[in-house]
């Protein structure tokens, strides 16, 4: 009989150990994710194990609270046959905290029946010992030394002693749902660092494409320096021409002066005077047009000098631009002699004016009666993208190009598609949305746990006496 309890006991002592090799590596796992200490004493539930002294064999414990509990064993001792025995449990406090295991001290008392020869003897003892959970695997080992009375006759006291290994069921159960929250973490992260290297090499390749429009828009100044010097001896020959008709104006109002009698012959050469001005307007619209498409071109060159090149080559490259829109100016400033200010003038609003309507209508803008573009409604400015957006809560129906408000919304007002698993939807009964979406877990340092649907304290916190999660002490 003492033999059949003896490999009993050594089973159950092995037991957790080998529940533990078998796990999907609890220790491996809580590691490599950075698991703070998580044992806590307020996880009530069942420990079973084996233990060895006197007695040994079947060792079982249940915690009804952090401190209160109830144990069982069922063995031999050295000098009795089988011992069985029920202990109540107290845990009064923690005596030590290190980075993987707790050691907490523990006092109790209980009662014991032995069968000596088939007669039955009643024991009273009071069980003091050290229990050490371990942070990172559902095992606790505890050892304890048990003052005992002897009630039968004659009465007299003895020590029983014991070293226990033990399973914890609900341990083991935290752990794992633990491990599977880490897990989805750890997915979630590496979801992110593709969506990181996607938009590196997004922004690679416009570097690439800003680097080939540099070059096409060097290749354009060297042409616009080309043209500016054609057009600058295209303007001296104008000017040559000018100044030759003004002469022969001068002229014919002499000779009207002088002799009325040619008054038709001076008719004719007027009008030819007038045909040649006419033809020499031609031209200098003409030159207008390539000077500002030459601005044009200088403009975006500047843009693009500004936003792709830096240090040295950015300064050089502006000083050829200050350059040649110097000498373009000049150019401006010799074609502005020949024009009707009024005329350009007006053509300059105009072109102004229908510009900035574009600009607005591109932006998502309409124009109000004071001329200024403003957003509709339910859309606001955004000054990143430049344009109106719809505002939180709202989103772009494509059908009626509109901004209208959105079915479901999240507790910050943006609009969401549907509540996560750690979320309620909550119906609202005012406003233009009907529901909005609530964390189930609202208090700080609170997490889901999706298995046992209820409310947790996160790694390394413990629930205070007012239902606050804290740091484990």
């Amino acid at each position: 009989m003492k033999n059949k309890i003896l490999s009993l006991t050594l089973i159950f002592l092995f037991l957790p150990g080998a529940l533990i090799s078998g796990s999907d590596g609890y220790g491996d796992t809580v590691t490599q994710d950075n698991y703070a200490p998580s044992y806590s004493s307020d996880k009530t539930g069942l420990d079973v194990g084996g233990v060895l002294g006197i007695p040994s064999g079947l060792f079982m414990r249940y915690w009804f609270t952090d401190r209160f509990g109830i144990q069982a064993i069922s063995g031999f001792s050295l000098d009795y046959e089988p011992l069985f025995g029920i202990d109540m449990t107290y845990q009064p406090f923690s005596m030590f905290h290190a980075a993987t295991w707790n050691l907490y001290f523990t006092i109790g008392a209980g009662f014991m029946v032995s069968f000596v020869d088939n007669d039955p003897e009643y024991i009273t003892r009071f069980p003091l010992g050290l229990t050490m959970p371990l942070d990172h695997y559902p095992v606790l080992f505890t050892i304890y030394g048990a003052p005992a009375i002897v009630l039968n006759e004659p009465l007299h006291t003895e020590v029983q002693w014991g070293i226990a290994v033990t399973y914890s069921f609900s341990r083991g159960e935290d752990l794992y749902e633990k491990r599977q929250h880490a897990v989805k973490q750890s997915q979630m992260l590496k979801g992110e660092i593709t969506d990181l290297k996607s938009g590196l090499d997004e922004t690679r390749g416009r570097l690439s494409q800003t680097e080939r429009d540099l070059e096409q828009t060097r290749g354009k100044l060297s042409n616009t320096e080309n043209e500016l010097n054609t057009i600058k001896t295209e303007l001296s020959t104008t000017k040559n021409e000018i100044s030759h008709l003004q002469n022969s104006l001068s002229s014919t109002k002499g000779e009207l002066e002088t002799a009325l009698t040619s008054l038709d012959n001076v008719k004719i050469r007027l009008d030819g005077a007038k045909e040649e001005l006419n033809q020499a307007r031609q031209k200098l619209n003409e030159k207008d047009r390539q000077l500002q498409q030459n601005q044009s071109d200088l403009n975006k060159a500047k843009e693009i000098i500004k936003t792709a090149l830096e240090g040295k080559e950015r300064e050089e490259e502006e000083n050829k631009i200050k350059a040649k829109q110097l000498q373009l100016d000049k150019e401006f400033k010799r074609l502005t002699e020949e024009k009707i200010s009024l005329e350009k003038g007006n053509e300059q609003e105009s072109r102004t004016r229908s510009l900035w309507k574009e600009k607005c209508t591109a932006r998502r803008g309409v124009i109000n009666s004071d001329g200024e573009c403003i957003c509709r409604v339910g859309e606001t400015w955004n000054s990143g993208k430049n344009a109106c957006v719809c505002i939180k809560g709202y989103f772009l129906n494509n059908k009626t190009d509109a901004c209208e408000p959105c079915k479901i919304i999240n507790f910050s007002g943006a609009c969401i598609s549907g509540c996560g698993e750690d979320e309620k939807k909550v119906t609202l009964k005012e406003g233009p949305h009907e529901f909005v979406c609530v964390k189930r877990c609202r208090g700080k340092n609170e997490i889901w746990l999706k298995n046992s649907k209820k409310c947790a304290c996160d790694e390394g916190y413990d629930y205070d006496s007012a239902g606050r999660c804290v740091p484990r002490r």
